[in-house]
């Protein structure tokens, strides 16, 4: 490690270090260091059980609870003992809810840790005199890392070779305007303008630089900033569950305190509130445990903790199909995307760059074409002269080319010798070979695979295929200066000197339109001649690119020229001004498998799918055209125009060679349209589209850091097949939150409708407290659990994105407001129908468990009240588990979802109240030994077949009305 008193110059930092500034560190060495260093991490800050995972629990529902289950134990403290029965059951019962959701997140936080892996970030350094992608968090003091624009700086490092090279240093200054940086030497090694520092980014240019520092012992480690973490924050959806939660919980407190006062006032009109002059302490506790015992049995103190649950569960099942979330407000965004801004590059397409053709053009004449066999990275390959442009345009089988086409010999000083040598320098990739497991001597069976960008790669394994000596012109050509990609400019050049003749040469590649308008002259016949290009001639060039571009290839144009050497440090303007054109190679990227269906699968959604791509028109359109992006009637543009009137903006499907400010004009113009827009992307300068987009998405492994940090999720694999499973799995955990929030309103909403007009009879108690405990804790608990464990709907992408941000739309609510409405009339009728002696104490309801008459104020004053209790318990846990079924797919009958996503893992969920409910009934002994034991009196008489079949029937009513309400919607084309 480096000190502010270690070695100034370079070569003494170097040897201090005891690095190469030209090898690097071999391979051996940098696992010893790394053993001596550690990993190069920041240690996380450590946050006690009661911050990660307690305080979060503490909501506004847990805290009533809290405050009630407080009160309830200071009233069987001081005045009423036979209440510690109950108060041990709601404290037992909270601290069971806030382990199940302690138990979760720990599991969760477990699993996201290691989500972290699936996209590691990564660095290019060079061992062994090899650039080599590794961890970044394998790097050690005296490696050589290479970066480039858009890549996080991975550890405190001293530039070696710099250009061009600018630098976001916010993370440690807050200053977010780019400082330009340099190899120079500076006075220390402390001094910012030589080093770049773990933490911030790279804006513009490239540079190698040596490590000095990692982890703890870099400057972000030493003012203790941490790495970014998934938030698991307070997310607007949840948001929104926790405030419907609360208008619940304040009706049931308006609830509570007219129910006290009117209990108060009656009390005190019959003398009973004050005896002998003192006030009846124990009378008033009763009336208040009552009524406090019933507010806690409806308040939905399950909504936030299941949600909570749900979402977790939810981004650990997208993050085993590739889609990992970094921040969960985005799961609520994805469930109402209706439009995808997709690159096209690695996400629509493998990212697989093979240059299939190469053409040196001939404004008079037959153009020189050559063909390069092989696939992928792989160098094993050759190149062969084709007859003519039809041949290659028309889409050649190299399949099929036969052994005897010879390969072609690449003359020396000729314009295809210039063109290969031109892609092989002017490049910032390099291709590794990954011997194949138990491959033995022979190497058969290695893969190849690119570090860096590409296409660059690819013209790499052109040159190889080529037959030249790379070593040769590598040691011929010295690199004097670098003009990184600009994304706006679409080239990238490279100055060199020859040492054979002492010339510079500048090696340009790039979009053939912006390589042409800066060309003066295009090669003809030998190097040493050359014709002038004007505009016409350009447009002819263009007009050959195009053939190819139209067959779906990616057509890179590359030129040269000679520098006056008397200009020290030539501008870019300069370099890349009065270039002469070579010609171009055509690049072949096939579309990812399975991207066509998923395109279709997100139409059927209302999903539509535009291609932004920095690419040709020809290519972006061939390549939309495969996959059905593009259909009858689009649009394709080049480029962006903000006065594109609305009929033609929104019909067009194509956006080619955009710049990073059309790509955020296009997402701003889409939401300005109210549409839900997610973006993709990769490079640096898309970071403010990622930012721009309700949902910002990152490709994983293209990705640059700087794309990563300011999206909201990461495409692992970088396939828009990955992208389409998250707005299938958004949606399917959105549809879980609602139908669970449905559930809860609906039966507490009933429930409390029910208890609040039964408060108000004189000297009546609807069910004594056990009774509501048990509804809440059997009931209210476990059917919503098969929401958890449910898979998603098959149909979940047959419906259209939803319109609005609420968690409810009009024809939710009026379900809800039908089955509140019919719940509570049923719970009320069936009570009255026994009670009153319609429905007739049989001889068989005294088989059973014989209820406790003895007067007391919640005991039943006969037969028919006891049976009305256990009628209304029966019909409560029927009617409630049955709505589960009907919530599942709100958009589907439930007999279709019986026969369409019958999952058996519900089931257990769902039969187990009815079981429950069963055996308390008909096991002898059961319900004595529950109160015998444990003080739990639930006096649930043993019902008739008769009985049975009035409770189903009455069950059944709000379940047919939510079923007819259901297919009513569905009948006008409309969904929930």
């Amino acid at each position: 490690m480096v000190s502010d008193n270690s070695p100034k110059s370079l070569d003494e930092l170097a040897r201090h270090l005891g690095a190469s500034l030209n090898s690097g560190l071999s391979q051996d060495e940098a696992g010893k260091r790394l053993d001596r260093y550690g990993l190069n991490v920041i240690p996380r800050p450590s946050r006690n059980l009661f911050q990660v995972y307690i305080a979060p629990l503490l909501n506004w529902l847990v805290n009533i609870y809290l405050v009630i289950t407080t009160i309830l134990a200071l009233l069987a403290i001081f005045v009423l003992p036979d209440l510690w029965g109950q108060v041990t059951f709601w404290i037992i019962f909270i601290v069971l809810n806030a382990a199940v959701a302690i138990i979760q997140q720990i599991r969760a936080q477990k699993k996201l840790e290691a989500l972290e892996n699936m996209s590691p970030p990564k660095s290019k350094v060079i061992r062994d005199g090899e650039v080599k992608e590794i961890k970044s968090e394998e790097l050690v003091p005296g490696d050589l890392i290479k970066l480039e624009q858009g890549d996080r700086v991975p550890a405190d490092s001293r530039l070696i070779k710099a250009s061009f090279l600018t630098v976001n240093e916010a993370p440690l200054t807050g200053e977010s305007v780019p400082v330009e940086k340099t190899s120079e030497s500076a006075s220390s090694v402390s001094e910012n303008g030589n080093m770049v520092y773990l933490g911030t980014y790279v804006t513009s240019g490239t540079t190698t630089a040596l490590v000095v520092a990692t982890g703890s012992r870099t400057r972000l480690g030493g003012i203790a900033e941490t790495v970014v973490r998934l938030n698991t924050g307070d997310i607007p959806l949840r948001q929104k569950v926790n405030k419907v939660a609360r208008y619940l919980a304040s009706a049931v407190a308006v609830y509570l305190l007219i129910s006290l006062a009117y209990h108060l006032v009656s009390l005190s009109r019959e003398g009973l509130l004050v005896v002998d002059g003192a006030l009846n302490a124990r009378l008033l506790a009763e009336t208040a445990s009552r009524s406090l015992i019933t507010s806690m049995s409806i308040m939905p103190i399950n909504i936030p903790l299941l949600t909570t649950i749900i979402l977790l569960a939810g981004t650990l099942a997208m993050a085993r199909q590739q889609v990992v979330i970094r921040d969960l407000s985005a799961v609520e965004s994805l469930g109402r995307i209706s439009v995808v801004c997709t690159d096209k590059t690695g996400t629509i397409t493998k990212n697989e760059m093979t240059v299939r053709w190469v053409c040196l053009p001939e404004l008079n004449g037959a153009d020189h074409i050559f063909g390069a066999t092989g696939t992928g990275f792989d160098p094993h390959g050759r190149l062969f002269a084709v007859s003519d442009t039809s041949e290659a345009a028309g889409g050649f089988e190299f399949d099929q080319v036969p052994d005897s086409r010879p390969a072609a010999t690449v003359a020396r000083d000729s314009a295809l010798e210039m063109l290969l040598v031109s892609g092989m320098l002017n490049n910032e990739s390099s291709i590794v070979k990954i011997p194949a497991p138990k491959a033995g001597k022979t190497g058969e069976g290695a893969t190849f695979c690119a570090v860096g960008d590409t296409t660059d790669a690819a013209l790499l394994t052109l040159f190889g295929k080529s037959g030249l000596d790379e070593d040769v012109y590598r040691s011929a050509f010295r690199e004097i200066a670098s003009y990184p990609f600009d994304s706006n400019l679409k080239r990238v050049s490279k100055v060199f000197e020859d040492s054979r003749t002492g010339k510079l040469l500048a090696f340009t590649k790039g979009a053939t339109e912006r390589v042409l308008e800066r060309s003066l002259s295009l090669v003809f016949g030998s190097m040493e001649d050359s014709v002038g290009l004007g505009e016409k001639e350009k447009g002819h060039l263009l007009k050959k690119a195009g053939e190819f571009a139209a067959r779906g290839y990616r057509v890179i144009s590359l030129a040269f020229k000679c520098i006056d050497g008397t200009e020290q440090q030539p501008s870019r303007d300069s370099v890349e001004g009065g270039l002469i054109y070579l010609g171009f190679v055509a690049i072949i990227d096939p579309p990812r498998d399975g991207v066509l269906e998923s395109v279709a699968e997100a139409e059927k959604a209302g999903v539509r799918s535009v291609m932004v791509t920095g690419d040709s028109l020809e290519t972006a359109r061939s390549i939309a055209g495969q996959v059905g992006i593009v259909r009858d009637g689009d649009l394709a543009s080049m480029a962006y125009n903000r006065d594109l009137p609305d009929q033609e903006f929104f019909k067009t499907s194509v956006f080619a060679r955009v710049s990073p400010e059309d790509k955020m004009a296009i997402v701003q113009r889409y939401k300005q349209a109210n549409r839900t827009v997610a973006v993709t992307g990769d490079g640096v300068n898309d970071a403010p589209a990622l930012s721009t987009a309700d949902v910002g998405i990152a490709m994983g492994v293209t990705g640059t850091d700087v794309a990563k940090q300011s999206s909201d999720m990461i495409i692992a694999d970088d396939s828009f097949n990955s992208v389409v499973v998250g707005i299938r799995e958004g949606r399917g955990l959105f549809q879980k939150i609602r139908s669970l929030i449905f559930f809860y309103i609906s039966v507490n909403a009933a429930e409390a409708l029910v208890y609040f007009g039964a408060s108000f009879i004189p000297d009546f108690n609807l069910l004594n407290s056990w009774q509501r405990i048990y509804i809440f804790t059997t009931a209210h608990a476990i059917p919503p659990l098969a929401f958890i464990s449910d898979r998603l709907s098959r149909d979940v992408m047959s419906e259209k994105p939803r319109d609005g941000e609420d968690i409810f739309n009009r024809n939710t609510t009026l379900a809800m407001a039908l089955f509140i409405v019919s719940l509570a009339s049923v719970l009320s009728l069936i009570y009255l129908v026994a009670s009153s002696g319609l429905l007739p104490v049989w001889d068989g309801n005294h088989l059973g468990i014989i209820p406790d008459f003895g007067g007391g104020a919640l005991d039943p004053v006969g037969w028919a009240q006891a049976k009305a209790r256990t009628m209304l318990l029966t019909v409560a846990l029927l009617s409630e588990t049955l709505l589960v079924l009907c919530l599942r797919r709100l958009n589907k009958s439930a007999f279709r979802t019986l026969n369409d996503d019958n999952y058996w893992f519900v089931w257990p969920f769902l039969l187990f109240v009815p079981v429950l409910h069963v055996a308390l009934m008909y096991i002898p002994g059961l319900q004595e030994f529950l109160n015998n034991n444990l003080s739990i009196n639930l006096e649930i008489i043993r019902l008739t077949v008769v009985d049975w079949i009035v409770a189903l029937v009455f069950a059944l009513i709000p379940i047919g009305l939510l079923e007819w309400y259901k297919a009513r919607v569905r009948q006008h084309g409309r969904f929930f």
